[in-house]
């Protein structure tokens, strides 16, 4: 009976590794791999556009990608294309929902405004991956009226503080280059943070507008008051063209101090209360009354002469007790222990 129920479990455990691994097999046979995917857990995104297109505004232009999605959970494509990691075109959001498998798509972007005819990068993010490909764009309807004619907008830091007080404001210079033939409006602002939290007041407080004409270079101040506790911030310079929608950001560590004078302030407002404590110890006309408080006075130099404690917790005072039971314990024991030998 035992030989036959050993037999049994041995053949149940064999069809079942067999059945698992033909489910196993199954889901292999099943998944479509793409001939460029070396590696069924890897993703892989392969963008197959033209390498050069014809731009009309307001209207689509396809770029074919393909994409394999491995083992990642994650799910979501974005296509864009960027001129000096600025998006120029529209974008498009692509979901890939089942993993081992390929895709074939076409994004297809647009563009509201005309750009110089040059070369721009095609970018695919997504599945934990940045794929670019350079591609040439060229914009004929747009041949006699060009954004720009003669190097790009640039910007620069003249001068940003490293240390800053808290309550005190202080400048930074920025310097704002245009080598187009374009007049351009610059929106500027900055502001203090950590984390999520901004710590001199509304992010866009001291925002203002920065004509800049055609080649010229503009410089100008922003003024930040901190309010915060000492420690590392970051000041965050946010610069926004009228023509875009996305501001350029640049960010430096700041150490923020406490205020000095804010101190000093402290010390001198707690030296002129004791001042006026004394003082009212002095008017005092009533006998009997300058004797308590002649008393009252007295005890509070003779307590303060001597070490103590302000303040004792119940835990400090159980402790206390404690020791005193033990003792008394020992002594009992170190009693019942002569008495025993007598």
């Amino acid at each position: 009976m035992k030989f036959f129920i050993i037999a049994g479990l041995a053949v149940f455990f064999l069809l079942a590794g067999i059945a698992k691994a033909s489910d196993r097999r199954i889901v292999e046979l099943n998944i479509n791999l793409d001939p460029a995917v070396h590696d069924r857990n890897k993703s892989v995104i392969t963008i197959n556009s033209q390498s050069e297109y014809d731009i009309e505004l307001n209207k689509n232009i396809s770029i074919p990608i393909a994409i394999y999605r491995g083992s990642t959970l994650k799910r979501t494509v974005y296509i864009w294309i960027e001129d000096n990691e600025e998006r120029i075109s529209s974008k498009q959001k692509i979901s890939l929902p089942t993993r081992f498998k390929s895709y074939d798509i076409s994004a297809n972007l647009s563009f509201s405004k005309c750009f110089p005819d040059a070369d721009y990068n095609i970018v695919a993010e997504g599945l934990g991956l940045n794929t670019t490909k350079s591609v040439n764009l060229r914009f004929p309807d747009c041949t006699t009226n060009p954004l720009t004619t003669d190097g790009k907008l640039s910007y620069s830091v003249l001068h940003a503080e490293k240390q800053a007080e808290s309550g005190k404001p202080f400048k930074t210079r920025i310097l704002i280059s245009n080598p187009t033939d374009q007049h351009l409006e610059i929106d500027a602002w900055s502001y203090i943070y950590r984390s999520s939290r901004c710590y001199s007041g509304d992010r866009e407080q001291n925002k203002k507008t920065i004509n800049v004409p055609e080649f010229s270079n503009i410089t100008f101040d922003l003024e930040n008051t901190v309010d915060a506790d000492p420690g590392d911030y970051n000041l965050k310079i946010k610069l926004l063209r009228s023509d875009r929608k996305t501001p350029k950001e640049i960010t430096f560590p700041l150490s923020v101090v406490g205020n000095n004078t804010q101190d000093n302030n402290d010390v001198n407002n707690t030296k002129l209360s004791i001042t006026k404590n004394f003082d009212s110890d002095a008017n005092i006309t009533d006998p009997k009354k300058a004797e308590k408080r002649s008393l009252f006075a007295s005890n509070r130099t003779d307590n303060s002469s001597q070490p103590g404690t302000v303040y004792e917790s119940s835990s400090a005072r159980a402790r206390k007790i404690a020791v005193y039971i033990l003792i008394l314990l020992l002594a009992l024991l170190l009693v019942a222990l002569i008495l025993k030998r007598l």
